[in-house]
């Protein structure tokens, strides 16, 4: 399962529960969106995979998709870029299918109304999306960089305890050549 989020200035989430078992290619991730707003693209997930994001008034759950979703605390909107979401009111009642194309809109009641994106939110998570996909690049030569360099500090990490080995059996021997001559001193 892949899944990236990316998180909106002075957006607040809470990680409710993480279950990952790779051998298994199995995940259960349920995160609380408090404030703010959280892009999601989550790739197509295992069969018995899920992937969830409440908010004060409603829950998303995802099967592999693109979409965003925004909490101001009395309402929260759902924007689907590919794939499709089920939007629930916090009770878990009849889900309401916001597909690709689509968003949803969940006022304080937990009245979820899908209707068809705006040219402004399309564009919005157009460049989201594109900012994550440039982010994937990014991050993969960054790590690439933090590996090398963890790589050459091991390198001396070792040089430094091989020469610190080296140095304390020279000391060990001088120190026993030092006290057999002043045990050999003491005798005669």
């Amino acid at each position: 399962d892949s899944i990236k989020v990316r998180l909106g200035a002075s957006s607040s989430i809470t990680l409710d529960a993480s279950r990952i078992l790779e051998g298994e290619h199995f995940s259960q991730i349920k995160m609380k969106l408090n404030k703010g707003r959280i892009f999601a693209d989550a790739g197509k997930l295992a069969k018995k995979s899920s992937f969830a994001i409440s908010t004060l008034q409603s829950i998303v759950n995802v099967r592999g998709t693109g979409f965003m979703v925004e909490e101001t605390g009395s309402s929260n909107s759902v924007l689907v870029k590919d794939g499709s979401v089920a939007v629930t009111d916090l009770a878990g009642s009849d889900p309401n299918y916001v597909k690709e194309g689509e968003g949803a809109s969940v006022d304080g009641n937990g009245k979820v109304e899908v209707k068809p994106l705006t040219g402004t939110e399309k564009e919005v998570l157009k460049e989201i999306s594109s900012n994550i996909a440039e982010l994937k690049a990014a991050d993969r030569k960054r790590i690439r960089e933090i590996v090398e360099t963890n790589q050459r500090n091991i390198a001396l990490i070792k040089e430094a305890y091989q020469a610190q080995k080296e140095l304390m059996g020279k000391a060990v021997t001088e120190q026993k050549e030092h006290n057999a001559a002043a045990l050999q001193e003491q005798k005669s």
